[in-house]
């Protein structure tokens, strides 16, 4: 019995850290996206995929966010430090561009 078990918490674990991966080696996606690949790999019930994501987020820390570079009404997953990474590379591109069109003044951003 205690091996089943073992088994049983082994094969979850390894679910999770799959989905991680999925969203951390193609971040941007909408739910469904990772719902539909997951499921080519492990054949889980509904209940059971809101149970692994919820999981994942808090386990992995990933995000749900609205990215208006991908869609206005459809959020999409990220790990956190993706997110972050995007967040700051666009601030600092609208920055550079406020500097070049001399809406701003930034000694941090002079050549």
């Amino acid at each position: 019995m205690a091996t089943s078990e073992t088994e049983r918490i082994n094969a979850r674990g390894q679910r999770l850290k799959d989905l991680f991966k999925l969203v951390e080696d193609q971040p941007g996606h909408a739910e469904d996206w990772y719902h539909a690949k997951f499921l080519k790999a492990w054949a889980v019930k509904p209940r059971t995929w809101n149970e692994y994501l919820s999981d994942v987020i808090l386990l992995y820390d990933l995000v749900h966010v609205k990215d208006s570079d991908i869609s206005e009404n459809v959020p999409v997953f990220y790990v956190r430090y993706q997110w972050n990474a995007i967040r700051n590379a666009r601030e600092e591109k609208r920055v550079r561009e406020m500097k070049s069109e001399d809406y701003l003044k930034l000694t941090a951003f002079e050549p």
